[in-house]
């Protein structure tokens, strides 16, 4: 018996040995009429997409010929191509904070094909107007970090500051930034708009030394951004705008900081208007400026 059940054993090995192995799956072909299937349906999509939409899924860094600011081409058109799929139907009544107009052609008109894009705080809406080859205007908004940072971050101020000036200067230029923003204050009482609460100095250049018999006087130019808790209720004027951070940008007018140097007694300072350079050429620009200077020093100090 027990030589029987030995030999019914073996037989069931040799079996199991000679039996054929369980085919791997393999990925058969996309046939033809599959494969011109899938080009239809993904052709489809694009045909349901916005024109802005469909425009921005193509693009490339050749089709762009102009920007308005500075930013990389292979870095906007990766961030168009991944938003053209981020379209939503979300309106935003936020103030708009942040533009640029991308051209696609090499003339540079509002006629011309572009994109114009626009955002405000209400991230990562980006609101885009297309404009097609024909002259078609068309909007759409999308919902994208990628773009929205990109758009966001042109407008990132970097400090440009000499360290040693500002060490020497920091209470009479804190001082300038402190009346500013006690005038906001004074004006929010009045009328309504936000004050500001606090400011960031964030530049400071020396941008000319010159010297008027026995007296030298040093020029900088400053300026600081200003923090507030509404920038979107914040009366705008004159070119102010918000940088990347929220921060008012341009609210100051007198941005020329002059140091007199006497050759006896001791340094005097003045506040003048940016404006103080004009003429059509830089040397005009800067004799004109350094007359102005030179009469605001004849001229008793302004609290």
């Amino acid at each position: 018996m027990k030589r029987l059940f030995a030999i019914v054993c073996l037989l069931a090995l040799l079996l199991c040995a000679c039996a054929e192995p369980e085919p791997a799956h393999v990925q058969e072909p996309i046939s033809q009429p599959e494969a011109a299937g899938q080009a239809a349906e993904a052709s489809e999509k694009t045909a349901l997409l916005s024109p802005a939409a469909a425009r921005m899924a193509d693009l490339t860094a050749a089709d762009i010929h102009y920007t308005d600011f500075d930013v990389d081409a292979d870095a906007l058109c990766a961030a168009l191509r991944e938003a053209s799929a981020c379209q939503t139907q979300d309106e935003s009544d936020a103030l708009t904070h942040y533009m640029l107009t991308v051209y696609l052609t090499e003339t540079f008109s509002s006629a011309a094909e572009n994109f114009f894009l626009t955002a405000g705080l209400d991230e990562p809406y980006v609101r885009i107007n297309y404009r097609d080859p024909e002259g078609g205007s068309h909007d759409a908004v999308f919902e994208n970090e990628t773009l929205y940072w990109l758009l966001r971050n042109i407008y990132r101020i970097e400090p440009d500051i000499d360290e040693a000036a500002l060490a020497k200067y920091q209470d009479i230029l804190d001082a300038s930034a402190q009346k500013k923003i006690a005038d906001s204050l004074a004006l929010a009482d009045v009328s309504g708009f936000p004050g500001y609460t606090g400011f960031e100095i964030y530049r400071l250049v020396k941008t000319d030394t010159f010297a008027d018999g026995d007296d030298t006087y040093d020029v900088y130019s400053w300026n600081a951004a200003f923090l507030t808790d509404e920038p979107d209720k914040v009366l705008y004027a004159g070119g102010m705008r918000l940088d990347a951070e929220g921060r008012v940008l341009f609210a100051m007018e007198d941005t020329v900081f002059a140091v007199k140097n006497p050759g006896s007694g001791s340094e005097d300072y003045r506040f003048l208007h940016w404006g103080i350079y004009q003429g059509e050429t830089e040397q005009a620009q800067a004799q004109n400026a350094r007359a102005e200077i030179l009469a605001a020093f004849e001229a008793p100090a302004q609290e």
